[in-house]
């Protein structure tokens, strides 16, 4: 949001304005945040549940951000656009486009800026009810069989061995560098494998047990 009650009036988001502030809609605490040199408010992490704002669709939210900001420079104006596309594609049930929604650092700090997060987004474009009961899972470190099974069955490659992969492998669409130790990137493993019928791991077993549940896959 670009805007903050402080101590009582509106304050437009900005270097200088005040650090935190309350949300003009809920009147929950926000704090001052920027992108490069955009700057807004977003509401202090665990509060805002229940705020009107969150309510709002999140191409309107968008559209509102683009509207209320004087200048937005190009390549937040790029990004807004490949978020929002990103958004429909995975609404219209795109692998790629919820492979981006879950794991892409630029779409996340895009979504940031209008006060959402990739959960929120999934939350509303796939419910966690809709779950598939189990997904089939390679595990291997061999590259070249990943490649060979991927042409006969499509499906999202977790990669989990934090090294260079084979150029044909990392230019695939479904293709997830992972960082083990990354929470938030975990939590979006489990969300994407709830949705695949199939999935691929490049790693070891262990290190995958520890990323998601047992009976998650079979």
């Amino acid at each position: 949001m670009k805007k903050a009650i402080v101590n009582g009036h509106p304050v437009q988001a900005g270097p200088n304005a005040p650090a935190e502030g309350l949300c003009p809609a809920c009147g929950d605490p926000v704090e001052l945040r920027s992108l490069k040199e955009t700057w807004y408010y977003r509401h202090r992490e665990g509060y805002g549940q229940y705020c009107g704002k969150r309510e709002r669709t999140m191409f309107r939210r968008i559209a509102e951000y683009a509207s209320e900001t004087p200048v937005v420079d190009p390549p937040t104006a790029l990004a807004m656009a490949i978020t929002e596309i990103t958004v429909k594609d995975t609404r219209q049930g795109s692998l790629p486009a919820l492979l981006s929604l879950a794991f892409s650092e630029v779409i996340h700090r895009t979504l940031d800026v209008v006060d959402l997060s990739p959960e929120e987004v999934l939350d509303r474009l796939v419910p966690q009810e809709q779950k598939r009961l189990k997904t089939h899972v390679l595990i291997t470190d061999d590259e070249v069989r990943v490649l060979k099974a991927v042409r006969r069955s499509p499906g999202p490659v977790f990669d989990l061995r934090g090294m260079r992969p084979l150029k044909r492998l990392e230019q695939l669409p479904l293709y997830v560098p992972l960082d083990p130790g990354a929470h938030d990137q975990l939590r979006m493993v489990g969300r994407v494998m709830s949705q695949v019928d199939r999935a691929y791991v490049l790693g070891d077993e262990a290190t995958w047990r520890k990323v998601v549940d047992d009976d998650l896959y079979l």
